[in-house]
């Protein structure tokens, strides 16, 4: 159950971005956000990935050395 509650807010969140709605002030919980989807792996890995290159192509580049650590 737990696990389905994190992906349905993983998926707000993306909806969220595909809107526009960048959250700029709370970066520092949008990062810990996506570290914690970097460490859960598998499916939460792509997550991640969604959430970053959906910040980075808007030129917010909070995200870049998190993205760029889980993707060398």
């Amino acid at each position: 159950m737990l696990r389905r509650i994190q992906e349905k807010l993983q998926k707000i969140h993306i909806c969220m971005l595909k809107e526009g709605n960048y959250a700029e002030i709370a970066q520092d919980h949008i990062r810990k956000i996506v570290d914690t989807l970097y460490e859960k792996g598998g499916d939460y890995k792509g997550y991640a990935d969604t959430i970053c290159n959906m910040y980075l192509s808007e030129g917010f580049e909070f995200l870049r050395d998190t993205f760029e650590k889980n993707n060398p």
